[in-house]
Formats: C-alpha cells, structure tokens, sequence
C-alpha cells in the first residue's frame, strides 16, 4: 500500500481456486482465530465457573504468540516464494516463516487442554484426544500444503507449541499466569461491563 499505510493480513486466507483442498486447508487455517473468539467469549462471560481458566489459557496463548514474534525477528527465516506472489497484494503478518505461528499455537493449544484434563483428573475420551490432535496436524500440514511454510518451520512451531503448553502447566507457570489473570480481572470486567445491558 501506499504512503504510511499498511494491511493488518493476520485472517488472510489464501488457496488455489483449482484445488479444494487446498480451500479446505485454507478454511483450517482460520482456527486459532475462531478459537480465540471463543476463548473470549468464555473469559468474559458473566458467572461462568470457567471463566478463570480461560483467562489463564488466553493468557499463556498471548504468552506463546509474543515469544513467536520475538523468534520470527530473531530466526528471520523466509517463508516459501507463494504461487500467488505478484498475483495481487499478497499481504502476510510476517515476511518471517520460522517458527510456524499457526502450527505452534495449535499444539500448544492442543497440548495445554490435554494436560490440564490430566492434572485435573477430568476425563478426556480417546476420540476427543484423537480429534484434537488431528486438527493440529491438519492446520500445521495446510500451512506446508498451501507455500505459507517450510516444513521444518511447521514442526519446530508445534515443537515450542508443546513445550511452551507443557511450561505453562507446570505449579510456577500456571501460578504466574493465575497472578496476571487477577491482575487483568478489573480490565476484563471494565471492558464487558456493558453485557449486563444486553437483556
């Protein structure tokens, strides 16, 4: 764009008209941002009983998205040339591939719900497991299949997804971001305050 303008692109989903596929894996791609709208919504919802660890779980998600910028500037790993580069403005979030964001956000999302139902003790089915982990791997292998990422961006984003879910589930991580969730609490409550007007 022109001047001082820029495109914020971060829901840019792009595919090849010709390949379905490659339209389903763009449509995949958008579910950390569906996930987060949903996240919200719980960590704002009034007298819902979840609302706390939903608040931590944004948290440690903001947490693994800032530590992905700082490592995209510090890898500077060029993604793959796109098929559709030049074809019209092909505006990404990043000219960085290293690590994955979407790869590592859905792991570390995937990662963190399993292990809080381990430590919790609340059961979690094998076909919930199963679905977990395959729309991981599908968002992750759609960013290989549609040029956004190297492979090997792909799997070290989902390896830092993991380690990252894994660290904020330990007591220190989990007592840090329960510390920041009371300290955000009275920002969250001004900001949703205008829900009780929604009768």
């Amino acid at each position: 764009m022109n001047g001082g303008w820029d495109a914020w692109t971060p829901t840019a989903a792009f595919y090849d008209t010709r390949d379905s596929l490659s339209f389903l894996f763009a449509i995949l791609g958008l579910n950390p941002f569906f996930l987060l709208v949903f996240l919200s919504g719980l960590a704002s919802a009034a007298h819902f009983r979840q609302q706390t660890p939903a608040i931590i779980l944004l948290l440690g998600l903001s947490y693994n998205t800032l530590l992905n910028v700082f490592l995209k500037r510090f890898f500077r790993s060029p993604r793959p040339l796109h098929p559709a580069k030049g074809s019209f403005d092909f505006g990404v979030p990043s000219a960085h591939g290293m690590p994955s964001d979407h790869a590592q956000f859905m792991f570390f999302f995937v990662t963190w719900l399993m292990r809080r139902a381990a430590l919790t003790g609340v059961p979690m089915s094998l076909g919930m497991r199963a679905f977990l982990i395959f729309s991981a791997l599908a968002v992750s292998y759609g960013r290989v299949y549609n040029s956004h990422h190297y492979p090997s961006q792909v799997v070290v984003g989902a390896l830092i997804g993991v380690a990252n879910a894994y660290l904020c589930t330990t007591p220190i991580g989990e007592a840090v971001l329960r510390q920041v969730a009371v300290a955000v609490t009275p920002m969250r409550d001004f900001f949703t305050e205008w829900v009780r007007f929604v009768v």
